[in-house]
């Protein structure tokens, strides 16, 4: 209806060129290569019903400021049955079957309502972008594990460092494999060989836990060391002093113990005194 009516009304005649040359102005404008736009077209050529309407070529001159003419076909460009439509609204027609026909002119109409979803074009974009994604994230990778290896790489140093310093304090010589100066700081010709590897609390806590509980006797004076225990006392009767000896003795740690000479107290109870060597500390009797 809007063309029919603007065959002869001037006002809808206007309002329809003026959409049309406003989308065109539209595609001028859009058109870039390259990130530049492309130089405005020197002609313009109507065809198809527009070139029907009056004032057409006039109007489209003036608004775009590009020479406009009709697309006149020469004779015989079209063959045409004596029924069929006009040359002039074929003209579009043949204007895209010619552009289909020169290099990197394909068409491609499936767009919008009509794309086709499985065409690898709809995804190359995509492609590209989870591509590019996918290699920062390798990158980032890679530069992770450098930083890791270069971090382990340090502390490693520092910690051969270290090593180094205390051997050399203590050896007087530089060992950075923690096995070797555990051996050479363990050997008797090492000034760390005589270094306890308990302390007297630890033995006193060793003593008093293979006392049976139900011999437990009263410790009146204890002398803890770390290589030879003291301890004066009084228990219940003879047996249960026997049965002190026979705990302690479960103890691979403690020395030889002599058995004690005991004494019936005048409140019926038996004193006694025990004295034997600890031989778990890594210390000579006499050590520091």
């Amino acid at each position: 209806p809007a063309w029919d009516a603007a065959t002869g009304d001037d006002a809808a005649r206007d309002k329809l060129l003026g959409a049309l040359v406003r989308d065109v102005k539209i595609t001028l404008r859009t058109r870039v290569k390259g990130g530049s736009p492309l130089p405005q077209p020197s002609r313009l050529l109507l065809a198809g019903d527009v070139a029907l309407l009056p004032a057409a070529v006039e109007r489209f001159a003036q608004d775009l400021g590009i020479a406009t003419s009709v697309l006149s076909l020469p004779t015989g460009a079209v063959q045409l049955p004596p029924d069929s439509s006009p040359p002039h609204e074929v003209a579009l027609a043949l204007g895209l079957a010619l552009r289909a026909q020169q290099p990197r002119g394909h068409l491609n109409f499936r767009k919008g309502e009509f794309a086709f979803t499985r065409d690898f074009s709809q995804v190359r974009k995509h492609a590209i972008q989870l591509s590019i994604m996918a290699g920062f994230l390798l990158l980032l990778g890679f530069i992770l594990g450098i930083a890791r290896v270069t971090s382990l790489g340090s502390q490693l140093r520092d910690y051969d460092d270290a090593v180094c310093a205390a051997t050399r304090r203590i050896l007087g010589t530089c060992t950075t494999d923690y096995r070797q100066a555990l051996s050479q700081l363990s050997g008797g010709k090492s000034k760390a060989a005589g270094i306890p590897r308990v302390g007297a609390a630890e033995v006193l806590a060793e003593v008093v836990g293979h006392l049976p509980e139900g011999a437990m006797p009263l410790l009146e004076d204890v002398e803890v060391s770390t290589t030879s225990v003291r301890m004066k006392g009084t228990a219940e009767s003879f047996t249960h002093v026997d049965q002190i000896i026979s705990g302690l003795k479960t103890d691979k740690c403690f020395g030889e113990i002599k058995p004690p000479s005991p004494q019936k107290l005048p409140n019926s109870k038996v004193s006694f005194a025990i004295d034997f060597a600890y031989t778990c500390s890594g210390e000579s009797a006499g050590g520091v």
